[in-house]
């Protein structure tokens, strides 16, 4: 059971850190449009 809950935090941690670079990177440079493609493309490597 505590190897769950730490692999939940550990997963949530990173989630939350990739949310707030992204969104820095949203308010920073204000340009939704690359800001998509980027993701897409880091998304794309990840299967």
């Amino acid at each position: 059971m505590k190897k769950i809950n730490s692999t939940f935090v550990g997963i949530a941690a990173l989630v939350l850190i990739s949310i707030s670079i992204y969104s820095y990177q949203l308010a920073r440079f204000e340009s939704p449009r690359d800001t998509v493609f980027y993701f897409l493309q880091d998304m794309a490597f990840l299967p």
